[in-house]
């Protein structure tokens, strides 16, 4: 398996662990804010390795400042980034797909909330 597919199937684990979490334990804060804070973190994190990785497998190597930009602003960040090294039409597919996963795992992640009654609805 491809790395970048790899980072994508991580983010999905990884939500995937802390939806779990939130379900198995709903009314507990001390638990759920810790896991919601890290799992946060670490979609940020891949959200920032995954364009890099992805552009590599294509044999683009050099990325400037804009890897560090798509890290700290990714809505921005990343499209800049993937359309600037892929061209319009790649780059625009290659964005949707690491947002589509990060967006398919909060839903994901809201639903569960909403099912424990963490969130009024």
């Amino acid at each position: 398996m491809k790395k970048s597919n790899q980072i994508l199937v991580t983010i999905f684990v990884q939500m995937l662990i802390a939806s779990i979490v939130i379900y198995i334990f709903p009314k507990s804060s001390n638990i759920i804010v810790p896991v919601v804070v890290v799992q946060s973190i670490l979609l940020a994190i891949f959200v920032y390795k995954w364009p890099a990785e992805y552009l590599r497998e294509r044999g683009i190597s050099e990325f400037g400042g804009l890897k560090l930009f798509s890290g700290l602003f990714p809505p921005i960040g990343v499209p800049v980034l993937l359309i600037r090294f892929l061209g319009l039409v790649r780059g625009l597919g290659a964005t949707l797909i690491i947002f589509g996963v990060a967006i398919i795992c909060e839903v994901m992640l809201a639903l569960v909330m909403l099912r424990a009654g963490l969130v009024i609805g």
